[in-house]
């Protein structure tokens, strides 16, 4: 899949799958397979961690901090185009696993779909 690009503001860009164009605009009815994509795909990129075990825990397996905790969110809030308000970061505090992300950007998205 080609990468779209999505402006940000007049300085600055990032590049994003057509996946997360998607969310971005709006539509979130992705399968959990594609979200599943999506987020292996951040791991990779963005923290070096191939192939990782859906239920092993993050901090223990693979040394998952509370800063790479703060950029997984961010990329969240990429992924679903929009910023995650207190409540929803604090939702994830109890996150340990792939699949309890996965989890967590199902119910974020239903919500969403749910407002528009």
């Amino acid at each position: 899949m080609k990468p779209a690009i999505f402006a940000l503001n007049l300085n600055n860009y990032c590049v994003i799958t057509p996946f997360a164009f998607s969310l971005a605009m709006g539509k979130y009815d992705m399968t959990r397979d594609e979200i599943q994509s999506e987020v292996l795909r951040v791991f990779k990129e963005q923290f070096e961690i191939t192939n990782p075990d859906l239920d092993e825990n993050l901090r223990e397996a693979y040394e998952f901090d509370s800063i790479d905790a703060i950029e997984l969110l961010r990329e969240i809030e990429v992924l679903l185009g929009t910023q995650l308000t207190r409540d929803e970061k604090k939702m994830a505090m109890d996150i340990r696993t792939i699949n309890q992300i996965l989890d967590y950007i199902e119910s974020l998205a239903a919500v969403r779909s749910n407002k528009s």
